[in-house]
C-alpha cells in the first residue's frame, strides 16, 4: 500500500526503463487526484511532460526529424491537455553528479 508522503527510489542498470516506469506510476497516482512530485536528474520538465503525454497516448516518441501522423499527434495533444489538470509537479536537477554533490559553477 502507498503511504502519504512516501518517496520511492528506483534503481537499475542503464536503459532498463526506470524513467518510463517512474512516469507511469506517477501519472497513475496523479490520475487518482493525489499530488505527485516528480524529480529527474536527466530530463528537463519539458522533456518529462513530452514523454508523459506520449506514454499516456500510447504513442512512441518520434526520432529527431520525424513527424507523427495527424491522428497520433492529436492523441498526444489530447493527453497533454488532460495532464494539465493533474497535480503533477516536475523538477529537473541536472546540476547533480552521481555522488550527490551539486556541481560547482565555473
Amino acid at each position: 500500500p502507498r503511504l502519504p508522503c512516501q518517496m520511492v527510489v528506483l534503481g537499475a542498470r542503464p536503459s532498463l526503463g526506470k524513467s518510463s516506469l517512474a512516469r507511469q506510476i506517477a501519472l497513475h497516482v496523479a490520475g487518482a487526484d493525489d499530488p505527485v512530485h516528480f524529480e529527474s536528474l536527466e530530463m528537463s520538465p519539458a522533456e518529462t511532460a513530452k514523454f508523459a503525454a506520449h506514454q499516456l497516448a500510447r504513442v512512441p516518441v518520434p526520432m529527431a526529424g520525424e513527424l507523427l501522423p495527424h491522428d497520433l499527434a492529436a492523441r498526444v495533444r489530447t493527453e497533454a491537455v488532460r495532464m494539465a489538470s493533474l497535480i503533477f509537479c516536475v523538477e529537473s536537477r541536472t546540476d547533480y553528479k552521481l555522488d550527490g554533490e551539486p556541481e560547482k559553477a565555473l
